[in-house]
């Protein structure tokens, strides 16, 4: 009788809470490292800055054309001249090229936004599962030694009479679905941790706090302040939307002339008349002519572009609408899902978990009586294991579902 005391004492006081501290870092420095070092985002930092540079091309000029003419082309003198000539976009097209890479650079920002929000959303994920399933090890690990305790008890009894052998047995049994169920999450536990400083870019083992007492999120939804149609997202089609009008003003300005300037410096040796006189010019007297005009398209297929850039404008608007309306349902299911899961966590804690505890208690009085058997005891046991980790799951859906509205919320 004395060592079924001690045993219940060992259990249901050792079930009771999670009551460990250890450092960590925290979720807001594990997303500022994160934001700082992933590797996708900086790609993505290196393409916004090429978009960036790339604004300047807009002044660009065609290639100077250099060409020399070399023989008899005036008389039977051996002549030679040189030509210059440049072709000058109109102002016009400058201007609408250089509006066109201006706003190109807001879509990278824009993709650059949709994966940050991403990555936040995915390091949130990792933390709180590693919350959760050093949470469930401890848990586990205190039922394991639990059920060590209580083998070695049986043993004792066994030992002097007191209880059969088939009582071990059934308490092995157990301890060893504890362990296997343990081994799993120490497995899950490494993954996690690997993901976190994949995530993180880092080379270091990454670990989080473990918490005094597991808790949902603190989180408040507030119906004035939902909105998608702002979300990264819808704003990444918008602006392909915004780009196909301005590609259709750069089609339209690439039909505006181009100006042509040129320059032609040429030898014409041999004798000239000048003013009545006959005048000999040898290859140091240079003759020079200047050329102005304009290149003007006489076909092109300016309309059947115009009319594609239309389609797409269309499409990304369309795809707009179509993504705001899909994080819109996604938001009301997540909010139903969230206040369901709030539902079960609030009567597992103000329910279920105080009933459970008055019931143990009664198993607990009634064996050291002698009035339940071992086969009671155990069920009991388990029971009180497995509402608790019912209870742990709960909490880390809820901290999950958070993590989900905060991404559609862009926070």
């Amino acid at each position: 009788m004395k060592h079924k005391f001690i045993i219940l004492i060992l259990i249901f006081s050792l079930l009771d809470g999670l009551n460990a501290q250890s450092d960590g870092l925290l979720l807001e420095n594990i997303i500022k490292l994160g934001l700082e070092n992933n590797t996708l985002l900086k790609s993505k930092n290196a393409v916004l800055n090429s978009a960036k540079t790339q604004v300047r091309t807009a002044y660009e000029l065609p290639k100077l054309d250099f060409n020399t003419q070399l023989g008899q082309y005036n008389s039977i003198k051996f002549d030679y001249a040189f030509q210059l000539a440049q072709a000058l976009p109109f102002p016009g097209l400058i201007k609408a090229k250089k509006n066109w890479l201006v706003k190109d650079i807001e879509g990278y920002e824009w993709a650059k936004i949709v994966s940050e929000n991403e990555l936040k959303a995915e390091l949130r994920r990792a933390y709180y599962s590693l919350e959760y399933l050093q949470c469930k090890d401890q848990k586990l690990q205190q039922l394991d030694s639990l059920y060590g305790d209580y083998i070695r008890i049986a043993n004792l009894r066994y030992n002097v009479g007191e209880a059969k052998q088939i009582e071990t047995n059934a308490a092995k049994l157990r301890q060893m679905e504890n362990k296997m169920e343990l081994q799993n999450t120490s497995a899950e536990i490494s993954l996690y941790t690997s993901r976190l400083m994949t995530l993180m870019g880092s080379s270091e083992v990454v670990s989080v706090p473990k918490v005094t007492e597991y808790l949902p999120n603190d989180f408040v939804l507030v119906e004035d302040s939902i909105s998608t149609n702002k979300h990264p997202l819808v704003m990444s089609y918008l602006h392909s939307s915004s780009m196909a009008d301005l590609s259709k003003k750069l089609e339209k300005a690439k039909t505006l002339p181009d100006i042509k300037i040129g320059y032609s410096n040429q030898s014409l040796i041999g004798f000239q008349t000048i003013e009545g006189e006959e005048r000999y010019f040898d290859g140091s007297k240079r003759f020079h002519v200047v050329n102005v005009g304009l290149a003007i398209p006489l076909f092109n297929m300016t309309k059947p572009k115009l009319q594609a850039l239309e389609f797409q404008r269309e499409s990304a608007n369309q795809m707009a609408l179509h993504s705001s309306q899909n994080l819109k349902n996604r938001l009301s299911s997540l909010k139903f899902q969230y206040q369901n899961y709030l539902h079960q966590y609030q009567s597992y804690r103000d329910e279920a978990l105080p009933s459970l505890k008055k019931a143990s208690d009664q198993v607990h009085l009634s064996y050291s009586k002698g009035e339940s058997n071992y086969m009671e005891y155990l069920q009991m046991l388990q029971t009180k294991s497995d509402l608790e980790m019912k209870y742990l799951e709960t909490i880390y859906q809820i901290n999950l579902t958070i993590i989900d509205i905060q991404s559609i919320l862009n926070q």
